[in-house]
């Protein structure tokens, strides 16, 4: 095998490769398309609040209780049948109209967050699995690169019929499990997981470090999004372009520099360059450029976070100690919460100064860093050593080589 091939710099087999990143793209751009029907169906439905709960609550209390029992069997046992039950989940979702009965309604929304939330856990320890520390950054950024591409892409072809939509959800489901079954997955490490408990997880000083400030931006992000964008459709329209396009680039760009400097620095980063986006709100938040500003900011850090508390984080933290399945399970919730919290502070939105709003969310994301001071590297410091003793090995032979052509 040649030295330059792709799958030996990322350290990884191409079947296992191939199987995570179709799993996780079909998954994560399957979940979009659901979001953009059910979104329509609940736009003008007074019972909305009650149905965002149910699906959220249904995602959240699913994938917990999947990471439990998903440790009792093959893994792609119970990741096939969670592919056929999304099959089955998007069907129903055709059957949403503005007129269904609520139980209807509230049965086929919780069908369809225990049809997402069910099978992430097993998916996401596969990925723990069959990554290596020192890549894991990179490959979660292409997958990120992927999904978001595949997500603008769908963007622009989904319209108004919501029953053309399910059935676009239908198909793209299928197709990802008619690939993974040709692909035939092995389990040679999932055979031999380890099982702990949530209590031990949550007793991981660690894992705590990183979860509080992850859980505090998810808040302050999604309640302060609300706030920024009210009643302001020229924002709106400007947060929707800018926001796929620069949190690609920067889920891709820190996932790299998260494999060679460490995953803390990348993160820290994050959470100071918004903290001083939302300072300078806090002050001038009707100044055009420092709005433009913060939609870029909070782009990029939204690009940093998802590839390091959904993908990279829970995988190096589980990675000595097993139970990989619950550490995705619970590292996943602030993001699923924080979407119900911001349904919830809807109503109340329009009562709250901007200036002081904002003042606030930097001063308690800036707080949020302090955890992150006391938390360890999980990028091991051999690792990053390693990179850069091989750099500077290859700019001594550069150098050489040019001194042999002189």
């Amino acid at each position: 095998m040649p030295k330059n091939n792709l799958f030996v710099r990322l350290g990884i087999s191409k079947k296992p490769f191939f199987i995570i990143f179709v799993l996780l793209i079909d998954t994560f751009i399957w979940f979009f398309i659901n979001l953009v029907i059910i979104s329509k169906t609940l736009e003008t439905n007074e019972n909305s609040l009650l149905a965002w709960s149910i699906y959220l609550i249904a995602i959240v209390g699913s994938s917990l209780l999947s990471a439990h029992a998903s440790t009792w069997r093959k893994r792609f046992d119970f990741i096939y049948i969670w592919l056929f039950l999304g099959i089955v989940s998007s069907f129903l979702l055709s059957f949403l109209t503005p007129n269904i009965p609520l139980e209807f309604l509230l049965s086929i929304i919780f069908f369809s967050g225990v049809a997402f939330g069910l099978g992430m856990p097993a998916t996401l320890a596969y990925f723990a699995e069959y990554t290596a520390f020192e890549n894991r950054g990179r490959i979660s950024g292409i997958i990120f690169l992927a999904t978001n591409l595949g997500i603008i892409l769908f963007a622009l072809l989904l319209g108004p019929n919501l029953t053309i939509d399910s059935i676009v959800a239908v198909l793209w489901r299928g197709a990802g499990l008619i690939i993974i079954v040709l692909l035939r997955p092995t389990e040679e490490v999932g055979e031999l997981r380890k099982t702990i408990s949530f209590r031990s997880i949550l007793s991981n000083r660690a894992f705590i470090l990183f979860l509080i400030p992850w859980f505090m931006f998810c808040l302050i992000d999604r309640f302060h999004q609300q706030i920024f964008l009210n009643d302001n459709p020229n924002l709106v329209t400007l947060s929707r372009l800018a926001e796929p396009v620069v949190g690609t680039i920067s889920a891709l760009v820190g996932g790299i520099l998260s494999d060679w400097i460490g995953r803390k620095k990348v993160i820290v980063f994050g959470f100071v360059a918004l903290g001083l986006a939302y300072a300078v709100l806090g002050f001038a938040s009707g100044v055009a450029f420092f709005q433009y500003f913060y939609i870029i900011v909070d782009a990029v850090a939204w690009g940093i976070f998802l590839v390091s508390f959904l993908l990279v984080l829970w995988g190096d933290l589980s990675s000595t100690i097993g139970g990989e399945e619950k550490y995705y399970a619970v590292g996943s919730v602030p993001f699923f919460i924080a979407y119900l919290m911001q349904y919830l502070v809807k109503p109340y939105i329009k009562n709250v100064p901007a200036e002081v709003s904002f003042s606030f969310a930097s001063l308690f994301l800036f707080i949020a860093v302090l955890p992150l001071i006391f938390a360890p590297e999980t990028l091991p410091e051999k690792k990053i050593q390693e990179r850069q003793l091989k750099k500077y090995v290859e700019e001594a032979k550069k150098a050489v080589a040019k001194g042999e052509h002189a």
